[in-house]
């Protein structure tokens, strides 16, 4: 969604924070919203009254809300993308405007201060003041991303995604990289450097204030989730394939805006001491939509998918964390084999996009892709 387009998510539309709070989450989400923000309804946290008078000194406000219409609790950030990591103002078509927020308010103090840095300080500040006893949810999209939930069982998820452009990074990051000689990539790698610290930071945060034991962290490229008893951290480095020449996506064909592999596998992780030792250290090579996570995430926390709207994802959560029995026999009953790469995948068919403006469109059905109209919108990431 472009800064001056009169579009956003529809209120309608059941989001995973909106399932989160009807379970009993706190919902927070530190960074990037990039949903649309042309009407106060569309934002993040929104919350409409009516106020209704019954004396001069007692006044009553009911909230009426569309059925989704309040996603978080809080937000911190900013309401588009590429925003200034400095100055946190977006610039497009000849306007510049400061993007940076508190809720629905603009906050001006903190020009001069990098942008993964201010996040990560707010997800610790979020941690150091959060009620282990309650559900948390935090999303904490990095300009680069991250989140984080607590639930009852507790469930945390942690949800992360970072870098973007423009690229930018403090020079402390940028000059441990002086062997690399593309000015581009020397900054990418500064970047990726603070993002990583900063993660390792907000873990630390959750381990000191008791929130770490009952945490599954989903690391994927992209974005980062989490919940108490449970944390997913889900982690985006290249936004849907890297664009070259400041990454590489080989041995895959293409890179953002593309419809060819490297534009649309990325790599994630889970880790969690709640996991089954033969899992861990395994890889998964389940067919995985990101859509996949909305189902996943919100059966983990215990809640509801009942809604309006149909689901497309699949609860991956088998995939991701059962064992599958490799050898067993008869003669030494007590001993089992077990490799971990999960179930297979629900999913045997993937629709990766139809843009009939572009026009371009692509499907995968099992291991075959079918590729229709313009593969990539730059020639580029071709």
């Amino acid at each position: 969604i472009r800064p001056t387009e009169p579009q956003g998510l529809p209120l309608n539309e059941r989001t995973i924070a909106n399932a989160l709070k009807q379970a009993g989450y706190a919902t927070h989400i530190v960074g990037k919203w990039h949903l649309g923000f042309f009407k106060q309804e569309y934002t993040p946290t929104f919350s409409k009254y009516i106020i209704v008078t019954f004396s001069l000194r007692l006044v009553f406000m009911t909230p009426f809300l569309t059925p989704y219409a309040q996603r978080f609790d809080t937000h911190y950030g900013y309401y588009l993308g590429a925003e200034d990591y400095w100055n946190h103002t977006r610039s497009f078509m000849g306007f510049q405007g400061l993007d940076w927020r508190r809720g629905l308010l603009p906050v001006r103090n903190e020009g001069g201060l990098y942008s993964t840095h201010l996040l990560t300080a707010e997800v610790e500040r979020i941690v150091s003041q959060h009620d282990p006893h309650t559900p948390l949810f935090l999303y904490l999209p990095y300009q680069g991303t991250v989140f984080v939930d607590n639930m009852s069982l507790v469930y945390r998820f942690f949800n992360l995604t970072a870098v973007h452009d423009p690229l930018q990074a403090p020079d402390e990051y940028v000059n441990r990289y002086k062997s690399i000689q593309n000015k581009d990539r020397r900054i990418y790698a500064g970047m990726v450097t603070c993002m990583d610290e900063g993660i390792g930071n907000v873990t630390r945060a959750f381990k000191k204030y008791g929130l770490w034991d009952n945490t599954i962290l989903v690391w994927t490229s992209g974005k980062i989730y989490a919940i108490t008893e449970i944390l997913i951290l889900h982690y985006y480095l290249i936004d849907n394939g890297g664009q070259v020449p400041i990454h590489s996506n080989w041995p895959l064909r293409g890179g953002k805006n593309s419809l060819w592999d490297g534009g649309m596998k990325v790599p994630a992780f889970v880790y969690s001491e709640l996991l089954p030792k033969a899992v861990r250290g395994r890889p998964s090579y389940a067919l995985m939509h990101a859509v996949d996570w909305y189902p996943t995430l919100i059966q983990l926390a215990g809640g509801s998918l009942s809604q309006h709207f149909s689901i497309d994802g699949q609860d991956m959560w088998p995939s991701i964390s059962k064992v599958t029995l490799l050898l067993s026999s008869n003669r030494f009953p007590h001993i089992n084999i077990f490799i971990g790469q999960g179930q297979p995948s629900p999913r045997t068919e993937m629709l990766h996009d139809i843009d009939p403006l572009m026009p371009m469109a692509a499907i995968r059905i099992g291991d075959w892709k079918l590729i229709t109209g313009q593969p990539c919108i730059t020639k580029k990431n071709c």
